[in-house]
């Protein structure tokens, strides 16, 4: 069993030029959001979960129900790798989400 953190995710464009508002589930429970975010904008995630295998991690605009902005998949098999970076690259946007897998 691992444990995933996610830290910071960064917003390097938006999906829309009047910002995003955005949030992120893990394996479809919301850990973070509904946050505004704009080009150049970091926030602080502070999430943690134990996992085994892997976990999906979904990035998501709430403008007009849910559009997704992309998912990346962490991996137990990443445990003592230090710090990633994910990326999230749809509908335009581009952002990047720091992460770590340690057990």
């Amino acid at each position: 069993m691992a444990t995933v953190s996610l830290f910071t995710l960064t917003c390097h464009e938006t999906s829309e030029s009047a910002g995003d508002e955005v949030f992120i589930n893990v394996d479809d429970q919301r850990v973070f959001g509904i946050v505004e975010m704009n080009n150049g904008q970091a926030r602080e995630v502070g999430f943690s979960k134990p996992f085994s295998g892997q976990v999906r991690v979904n990035l998501y605009d709430t403008d007009n129900g849910s559009d997704p902005l992309g998912s990346i998949v962490v991996r137990e098999n990443e445990a003592g790798q230090g710090r990633k970076v994910g990326t999230f690259r749809e509908a335009r946007a581009h952002y990047t989400l720091t992460y770590e897998v340690v057990g």
